[in-house]
């Protein structure tokens, strides 16, 4: 009974420090909160980075959540939000992967995946991005897949078929668009193809990337007939006419297609007739010809302003 007189003071004062020591954790905690609230984001992020380090705060789910919204808030105003790799990103991303793992009520579980969601808008934009401004298209590539990453954490159910359909267009809009500009930029001409065919997977009469991937074919082939005007020797000819032909030929069943859903397509209508005198198809060239008169477009008249215009310019050097 003696010995417990003596134990049992020592037993209260581990308690009571140890009820200080988390008031005091919490307090930093509120302190934190309230500069949050406060838009001291910097002086926020300071105050949380001790309480989720400390064994008495750092097993909350409030601390991780808190961090989290505080780092966002830095990570808004910084430069890291077009970066591909950003440390104030990624502390997010564990800030609420540690939050969920923690177990937090229904509010807070549902406030961890709109920000889940934000995040991977944000990739997104960061993928469109990339392949504009960089011509990176293997960067863009890995933003688009971490947006689709960081998605699932806010619906799991996912399927990205329509955000799939609008990147990959996107993108193979932009590099057919590169290469019919410079025929000679191959790697566009590869990314044009490959993501325009993802396209094509997921949406087989979506008519822009049809008509994008004819274009390419047929400006491949006019590419070759230029090669014809050089005067190569006869087994040259044969070989450059062969493969004129075969890229012409999936010209046509590219923009063909186009022209079936939209019969009013004058688009489609002028390659096709530019593809079959490619062809030497006159019958058909001619029938389109006609089809776009029939629709307001001249191709004689273009044809005679463009060589006068040509004689202009020639005749003013």
């Amino acid at each position: 009974m003696g010995m417990l007189r003596h134990i049992l003071p020592k037993l209260l004062l581990g308690v009571l420090l140890t009820g200080g020591v988390l008031h005091a954790q919490e307090e930093k905690l509120e302190r934190a909160r309230k500069l949050f609230m406060e838009k001291q984001f910097e002086a926020a992020r300071l105050a949380i980075d001790s309480v989720v380090l400390h064994p008495q705060t750092s097993a909350d789910f409030l601390s991780w959540t808190t961090r989290a919204y505080i780092y966002n808030e830095v990570f808004k105003r910084s430069n890291e939000k077009m970066w591909l790799k950003s440390p104030l990103r990624d502390t997010i991303i564990s800030c609420l992967k540690t939050s969920n793992k923690l177990e937090p009520d229904t509010v807070y579980i549902n406030n961890n995946r709109k920000m889940y969601r934000t995040l991977s808008y944000g990739m997104f934009n960061l993928a469109k991005s990339l392949y504009q401004d960089s011509l990176n298209y293997e960067r863009s590539q890995v933003a688009y897949n971490n947006f689709k990453s960081l998605y699932l954490n806010f619906d799991a159910k996912e399927t990205f078929k329509a955000k799939d359909l609008e990147y990959y267009l996107a993108v193979g809009s932009f590099y057919s668009s590169m290469f019919n500009q410079n025929m000679k930029n191959f790697k566009a001409m590869d990314v044009a193809k490959v993501t325009l065919m993802k396209a094509l997977d997921i949406q087989p009469d979506q008519p822009n990337a049809l008509m994008n991937m004819g274009l390419m074919y047929f400006n491949q082939a006019v590419m070759l007939v230029k090669e014809l005007e050089g005067g190569e020797d006869f087994e040259k000819i044969d070989e450059i006419q062969t493969s004129m032909v075969k890229l012409a030929k999936q010209a046509e069943g590219f923009i063909l297609k186009v022209y079936t859903n939209d019969p009013k397509n004058t688009k489609a209508m002028r390659a096709l007739f530019q593809i079959y005198r490619m062809l030497s198809d006159m019958e058909k060239s001619d029938d389109f010809k006609k089809k776009l008169k029939e629709n307001g477009v001249d191709v004689d008249k273009e044809a005679q302003e463009a060589e006068q215009q040509n004689k202009s310019e020639t005749g003013n050097k």
